[in-house]
């Protein structure tokens, strides 16, 4: 059979066709979310399309059907994203050739385009460590190194139904500090406390980005859906000292926190699990079932949070 790799721009794409093929590999995967349809996966591909107008499609077709495909985010004129759980094949066929040719094509493209790097996120979810997961993530990770493409991190991907979530009691917090909802004129005065966070963390998704990037980073989080009421700001005195935003993914869950920061003179006191169980505590009393979490395991503290709920 004849295996065809076309680069596609949004406007050439049928995003019926990418998303009935994202569809029917998740349901045939570990990580499939029951109540995900057709119409939550056409959603998905054309927020992310928006979201970066810059990417392409690249698809695989065999004898002339569409049996895979993957997102290629061109994040800055130096680097190329392969979009997170990428790239999406048919059930039914051998899934290697169809993986292996899709990746190939954006390893090639990237270097044609002189980008110095090309990086794509492969995780597993904490709830479903299963046989089937970890088949399905060698699986995964064994198409990307034949390209080319070594693990530089252990990247974690965590969902629980929300009932499954252990919270502690509200957190009973000292004189001059209090939490409250994220409104949107906030975004301006959380870039000081992201900042310090970050700066004194560990994360390189942070680190190795320039002030520019850090800055683009940082203002996309607010481009998407956010959840006003979960989404949470530690202040003290109205001076901000930590946050913690909530976005709406029903293309991957319910609710997914996006973004966690506490000014370092804050952190190791309990205030980033409090805005965490705050944040949590409000999806679940807004009727959300499930609740997700990504953290680069180099970040132990922010794995051991999360674990612990």
């Amino acid at each position: 059979m004849d295996l065809e790799i076309k680069i596609l721009d949004w406007t050439q794409a049928d995003m019926t066709d990418l998303a009935g093929v994202a569809l029917a590999s998740r349901v045939a995967s570990p990580f499939y979310i029951v109540g995900q349809d057709q119409e939550a996966f056409e959603n998905y591909v054309l927020q992310s399309s928006q979201r970066w107008p810059g990417s392409q499609a690249l698809a695989a077709y065999q004898d002339g059907i569409l049996v895979g495909w993957l997102g290629l985010i061109l994040e800055d004129p130096l680097s190329f994203e392969i979009w997170r759980w990428h790239p999406f094949i048919l059930p039914g066929i051998d899934p290697g050739p169809a993986a292996e040719g899709l990746l190939h094509e954006a390893v090639n493209y990237s270097r044609e385009k002189e980008a110095q790097s090309l990086e794509v996120v492969c995780g597993f979810q904490k709830t479903h460590l299963i046989p089937q997961t970890e088949e399905y993530y060698q699986r995964q990770m064994g198409w990307y190194e034949k390209c080319g493409l070594k693990k530089a991190d252990e990247f974690v991907y965590m969902t629980c139904p929300d009932s499954d979530l252990q919270l502690p009691e509200p957190p009973d917090l000292p004189g001059p500090l209090e939490i409250r909802s994220y409104q949107p004129g906030d975004q301006e005065a959380l870039v000081e406390p992201y900042y310090q966070a970050f700066s004194a963390g560990v994360d390189p998704s942070f680190l190795e980005k320039t002030v520019g990037q850090r800055q683009a980073t940082f203002e996309d989080y607010f481009t998407e859906e956010l959840n006003i009421g979960a989404s949470k700001v530690l202040f003290e005195r109205d001076h901000p000292r930590g946050f913690s935003l909530i976005q709406t993914r029903q293309r991957v869950g319910d609710q997914h926190l996006a973004l966690v920061a506490v000014s370092p003179e804050y952190q190791r006191k309990g205030w980033g699990r409090a805005l965490l169980s705050e944040s949590i505590r409000a999806a679940v009393g807004q009727g959300h079932d499930y609740f997700s979490i990504g953290v680069d395991l180099v970040n132990a503290a922010a794995y051991q949070l999360y674990s612990s709920l």
